[in-house]
């Protein structure tokens, strides 16, 4: 509340100043009321297009690399894209409603140079995306002048404060499509390909190839620069030029040319703020009250090791990889209508009383909190009194170590997690309970889990996985789980943990003895009967090889046969325990393949 205060007065000095109205008495406290009603506000917002394309559309076999780079490259150009542009506006980050997943929102003053500087920062940053990326990114901008009373939603029955975002995200759609002029599209055809038919072995462009090497200078700085990202003692630093012998990214600076962010160590960040080489200052993770004039950006960025390669090795059973792709549901309605209150009969007055831009902006730090920080402590397992969840038949973890994954992106309220197939799928649920936990059960998110070969091109395990979790979203209430590519596997978190994993468990308990081998042989048998257990006859046939499991000896063994016996009876016999029962033997299965299994 006290950023947001701060923001509306700054907002309100530049405005009163660029209209020469210097009585700020008579301005604001005799004529109040007439100036609430005057449009002396702007709320600006803008979004990256393209971002999933310009993340995911890698095809190498160190694509963990440039995944992580290019995730981290966007968080920090728009970080700096809107610190440029509220300075150029004579604002502060105060001014900084919410930055995260590509998207942005500022508070500023409708004055005639603000709106100058807006034009100025749309054209100049796209101009520059065009030369460096052509057409794989654009950064959609829209501006609304709104008023004081606006933003109190005054009069509450017209809800004014909700129709600015309604009107703003409206316009940056719009914009979305309909990203260039004539004269741009004719500049962006008349760009010539190398025409040799060499390529970038990471992502396929065929313009502005290293001399020496099959990969674009972009390419090049992702994979150099991603293990910079793991530290954290470094430190990114915007400069006028680019370091000599060290990986950097350029950035556009708004006057025309480039920028460059480099990485360096406290000692070298003190030594270019002092001289004034360092023009721009931001931390990672790690607030630094010594470094007053630096800004901390929280990132996801959790990582247990470098390669595919090592995540399969590290799963159990079968040796793959799972990607998660996974986001918030009814997020833009939890903003526009989650601060109403609930009652019959209730005036717009009382039902809209806490909709207020403070709020909207505390929920969404809380957010960017979860999804940029807590994301890193939910995959470390840091919560000694957390219930992890865990998948019955997985190898005992008594050391409480990480998860074997890596996030690759994570920010807003969305996740791109690649890691061993088990650990993706348990940490998923953890996730799932974790965001329950941090909103006190008000928000749930849905998500869609692939298992392939670590060697499967990565950008096409991620549209799999993307695919699933739309899956997800198509059930009543949503909240829900898709795994595996073929139907049917899609469950409310709620019955994958209290019904899909109990099965799990008790195939575990029964199977998983001194008849394992047998037991193996018996889930692909009835595997494929259950499949197809709607014909009657299957059923029946299940029966039988039920039957053919009873040990000969009676005894323990055999008690706990006619229990598992019975239950299973129960379940293929109900089309929803039935589908159930299928998801927890492929999980099953997956767990105590051999290894040998590529």
């Amino acid at each position: 509340h006290s950023k947001m205060t701060a923001a509306v007065a700054a907002a309100i000095c530049v405005y009163l100043e660029a209209g020469e109205r210097w009585d700020l008495r008579a301005e604001l406290l005799t004529n109040e009321r007439k100036f609430m009603d005057e449009k002396a506000f702007l709320m600006f917002s803008c979004d990256f297009s393209g971002i999933q394309k310009f993340i995911y559309t890698v095809a190498s076999k160190n694509a963990l690399k440039s995944l992580r780079s290019r995730s981290f490259f966007l968080d920090i150009l728009m970080e700096y894209l809107m610190d440029e542009l509220l300075s150029s506006c004579g604002m502060s980050r105060a001014n900084l409603i919410y930055t995260g997943g590509g998207h942005s929102y500022a508070l500023l003053p409708d004055t005639e140079e603000t709106r100058l500087r807006l034009t100025e920062f749309e054209n100049s940053v796209n101009a520059w995306l065009a030369a460096q990326f052509q057409t794989s990114l654009y950064l959609a901008c829209a501006w609304r002048p709104c008023s004081g009373n606006d933003l109190r939603n005054e009069p509450a029955e017209a809800s004014p404060y909700v129709q600015i975002y309604r009107d703003l995200s409206r316009a940056v759609s719009e914009k979305k499509l309909r990203r260039y002029s004539p004269d741009e599209l004719r500049s962006l055809n008349s760009s010539i390909n190398r025409g040799d038919g060499r390529e970038c072995k990471i992502c396929g462009v065929t313009d502005k190839l290293l001399e020496k090497e099959d990969i674009c200078p972009w390419c090049d700085r992702f994979a150099k620069i991603s293990p910079l990202l793991l530290a954290n003692d470094k430190y990114a630093v915007v400069t006028d030029t680019p370091p000599e012998k060290t990986p950097c990214f350029p950035v556009p600076n708004i006057g025309g040319g480039d920028r460059y962010i480099r990485f360096a160590d406290h000692d070298s960040v003190v030594r270019l703020h002092d001289s004034g080489g360092a023009l721009r200052v931001y931390s990672k993770n790690a607030p630094h009250t010594g470094l007053n004039y630096a800004t901390n950006l929280y990132m996801g960025d959790y990582a247990s090791d470098k390669y595919m390669e090592d995540l399969a090795e590290d799963a159990n059973g079968i040796k793959r990889i799972a990607i998660l792709r996974a986001d918030v549901d009814n997020l833009g309605l939890a903003f526009t209508s989650g601060f109403e209150r609930k009652g019959e009969g209730l005036p717009p007055s009382k039902r809209d009383i806490y909709k207020t831009l403070s709020r909207s902006a505390a929920l969404s730090r809380q957010m960017s909190l979860f999804f940029k920080y807590h994301i890193n402590s939910i995959l470390e397992k840091a919560d000694r009194s957390a219930p992890y969840f865990k998948i019955a038949g997985a190898e005992e973890d008594t050391s409480r170590k990480g998860r074997k994954a890596v996030v690759v992106y994570s920010g807003g309220d969305d996740i791109f997690l690649v890691g061993a197939w088990n650990d993706v799928i348990e940490t998923a649920v953890d996730i799932r309970d974790s965001l329950e936990r941090f909103t006190a059960g008000t928000l749930t998110i849905s998500a869609g889990i692939t298992v392939c070969r670590y060697k499967y091109p990565i950008y096409k395990a991620g549209s799999e996985a993307a695919a699933l979790e739309t899956v997800s979203k198509r059930l009543d209430g949503k909240d829900g789980i898709t795994l595996f590519a073929d139907e049917g596997h899609t469950y409310k978190w709620k019955i994958f943990t209290d019904s899909v994993a109990p099965k799990c468990a008790m195939l575990a308990g029964f199977l998983g003895g001194e008849d394992a081998e047998r037991g193996k042989a018996f889930l692909y048998r009835i595997l494929e009967l259950l499949r197809g257990a709607d014909d009657k006859i299957n059923i029946a046939r299940c029966a039988y090889m039920l039957a053919r499991l009873e040990p000969r000896k009676d005894g323990e063994r055999k008690r706990l046969f006619r229990e598992f016996s019975k239950k299973i009876y129960e379940w293929i016999t109900d089309r929803n325990q039935r589908q159930e029962l299928i998801t927890a033997i492929q999980i099953y299965i997956y767990m105590t393949r051999e290894r040998a299994d590529k």
